[in-house]
């Protein structure tokens, strides 16, 4: 199982470890990221928790939640996950896609 992130994705889970880590210390930020790679790969054998996006310029995007965030991806070919986006639940997730369009969009 491979997983692709986007730039807009590295950036946020770069953002996630470093929140975490200074939140609540360095193990705890290697556990939440670890843990959400670890999600990303079983995603293709999970499809009960996909969601398709309801927005016709994310044709094909489905959403999942993770803990504390929401993951947008997109099944590339076989068992290949491209990750477009983890914000956390709380942010404003309509501005949150706007943005994801806004960025280049590629999968890794």
């Amino acid at each position: 199982m491979a997983v692709r992130l986007s730039p807009l994705a590295k950036r946020q889970v770069e953002d996630i470890w470093l929140y975490t880590e200074d939140a609540w210390g360095e193990d705890q930020a290697n556990g939440y990221v670890n843990g959400l790679f670890g999600f990303l790969e079983t995603l293709p054998h999970k499809k009960h928790l996909w969601r398709a996006v309801p927005r016709e310029s994310l044709r094909g995007a489905f959403c999942a939640p993770y803990r504390e965030h929401i993951v947008f991806f997109r099944q590339l070919s076989g068992q290949t996950i491209g990750v477009l986006a983890v914000p956390h639940q709380r942010q404003d997730i309509p501005h949150r896609l706007r943005e994801l369009l806004d960025d280049d969009g590629s999968d890794g």
